[in-house]
């Protein structure tokens, strides 16, 4: 072994096993080769003093590593979007280690919506990727040491709202934030803001009412009045449309600041019960990363790097849509058309639009979507009527379609008659939540009515039966200020996610002054139906809401400071 072979073994065991006090001990000796023959010598004697005790951990040794931790745990990474694992390794000496590098990392699952070997994949880096729907087991070994995790795709927040929700990192913890456009405020400067709002931060304090959950106010260029935005969890972006105008704003979700305006092909508008618009809604594709910006003039699809337009088959324009993207042989985007007594579908695939004029559905604005069960709901403004879709049959997406569907005349709610609950979202628990149903979640423009309902969870053939949907109706609770909560009269006002930090199902509703994000435990309220088999559709339960307490469904955000 020559001196610089010699050089290169001892540095390997000093790092491996060597004890801090013969590293220094001897250290100085590395200058000369007489020390480094020397040093030969010493390292000999100690793999022979090794040997001799019968194996185990060298004498001077570091501890064996004997666990290793995945973070986040449990958790959440959403479609066609990443997070990254780390790997913590903790050895007998109870010293910790960032392994992440180190281990090998893989992933199973049993069963994917759409098919795939793995719902989440994950590279030699740690990094995850949602592949598709469901859970997988991911495991990060090393040695004969292993640790295991699971990680659930996210397949809410793909339908139009007018506040997006977006994974951020915040003082060292992955946060939810909210992106609401304030379009009744001008900020001191005299412009319209995007309010960058910290969901999670009920989380962090003990006591009611949260003081401050603003991380960031972001100025519009001067006359720009947002009106709604959707969130790319890929590219950390975040767009906002303007009903008012046909320019889109792309702001970069890391900086927080307004990186490029591009102007859309529409110079119509068009009117749905009161609001009027050039570009209607928004919701960014997973697929591709682009945006698709429903118009007075049709959907278009926008590159968000290049500033390009492209219309797609043309259609009924729609203040509200929902897209389903999970099957990338034959993604597709429901959407009502108001004032032709119809829904369309939109296949991205093939690029052609098919509709349903037989749904017995006067003027519907809104629908949501279940992506698991291609579960659709239907709603009319001004009207106590839902219609519940079964869109099993749009798994191949034919040139023509026919949904069974059940049009359901609710009974009970808030007042008599009925509110109209036309603001509609669909979430998805995952886990073993209490309930672990897929909930519609409902509220009445302008009003403070809310309900849920539990769909199904399954596919099935056939009309939905209303007998074994599980309702409960209430009214929302006063602001901290002891100010009655009222609605939003926009009926994409109104979104669920799956919170990244707790990994709980909740619903968002905005009030009509753009003071507050009312955030909403839909599980906890969906346990308030007290009995699912009986407090069915279209009568249902009256549940109460309350604001006092942590533990209540309902917390208060303040959107600005």
């Amino acid at each position: 072994m020559n001196s610089t072979q010699l050089s290169q073994f001892w540095r390997f065991n000093q790092e491996m096993w060597m004890p801090i006090s013969v590293r220094r001990a001897i250290g100085s000796k590395l200058r000369t080769t007489a020390g480094i023959l020397m040093l030969g010598v010493a390292v000999t004697a100690l793999l022979l003093c090794a040997a001799c005790g019968g194996g185990g951990n060298p004498p001077f040794g570091p501890s064996e590593l004997q666990a290793i931790a995945i973070k986040p745990s449990d958790s959440v990474v959403p479609f066609a979007a990443t997070r990254q694992l780390k790997a913590t390794g903790t050895y007998a000496d109870g010293s910790k280690q960032d392994i992440t590098s180190m281990v090998n990392w893989t992933a199973t699952s049993s069963s994917c919506i759409p098919s795939s070997a793995v719902c989440v994949s994950v590279d030699s880096t740690g990094l995850a990727t949602g592949m598709a729907v469901g859970t997988s087991i991911v495991t990060a070994t090393l040695g004969p040491v292993e640790g295991v995790t699971q990680l659930t795709t996210n397949v809410n927040s793909f339908s139009s709202s007018t506040t997006s929700v977006l994974y951020a990192s915040s003082h060292g913890s992955t946060i939810d934030v909210a992106y609401l456009p304030l379009s009744h405020t001008l900020n001191p400067q005299g412009v319209y803001t995007i309010q960058a709002v910290n969901l999670d931060a009920d989380q962090f304090v003990q006591v009611l009412p949260i003081i401050s959950a603003l991380l960031a106010s972001i100025p519009m260029p001067p006359g720009y009045v947002p009106n709604a935005t959707a969130a790319s969890q890929v590219s950390k972006r975040v767009i906002v449309i303007s009903y008012s105008s046909q320019d889109v704003q792309i702001i970069d979700a890391t900086t927080n600041s307004v990186t490029a305006t591009f102007t859309a092909p529409v110079t119509q508008t068009a009117t749905f019960g009161g609001i009027t618009c050039k570009v209607c809604a928004v919701v960014v594709n997973p697929l591709n990363d682009q945006a698709i910006l429903s118009t007075a003039q049709g959907y278009l699809m926008m590159d968000m790097t290049a500033g390009t337009f492209t219309a797609l088959a043309p259609s009924f324009p729609a203040e509200n849509f929902a897209l389903n993207p999970l099957n990338s042989s034959a993604p597709y985007i429901l959407s009502p058309a108001y004032a032709q007594n119809e829904i369309q579908i939109l296949n991205l695939a093939i690029n052609t639009v098919s509709s349903n004029a037989t749904l017995g559905l006067l003027n519907p604005n809104t629908v949501a979507l279940d992506l698991l069960t291609n579960f659709g709901v239907s709603a009319v403004p001004g009207s106590a009527t839902q219609s519940l879709l079964n869109l099993t049959e749009l798994q191949n997406m034919p040139p023509t379609w026919t949904a069974s569907n059940t049009l359901v005349q609710i009974t009970g709610g808030c007042s008599t008659p009925p509110a109209p609950l036309p603001m509609l979202a669909i979430g998805v628990p995952i886990g073993a939540q209490k309930g672990s149903n897929h909930v519609l979640f409902s509220a009445q423009p302008s009003g403070r009515c809310v309900a849920v309902e539990e769909l199904p969870t399954f596919t099935f053939f056939g009309p939905p039966a209303i007998s074994s949907i599980a309702y409960g109706y209430g009214a929302m609770p006063s602001t901290p200020d002891g100010v009655a909560f009222t609605n939003a009269s926009d009926p994409n006002s109104i979104a669920t996610f799956t919170s990244v930090f707790d990994n709980k199902l909740y619903g968002l509703l905005v009030d009509a002054n753009e003071n507050w994000i009312a955030k909403i435990n839909l599980v906890t309220t969906e346990g308030l139906i007290s009995d699912p088999f009986s407090q069915t559709l279209p009568s249902g339960v009256n549940i109460g809401l309350s604001a006092l307490t942590l533990t209540d469904p309902v917390v208060y955000l303040p959107t600005t400071q």
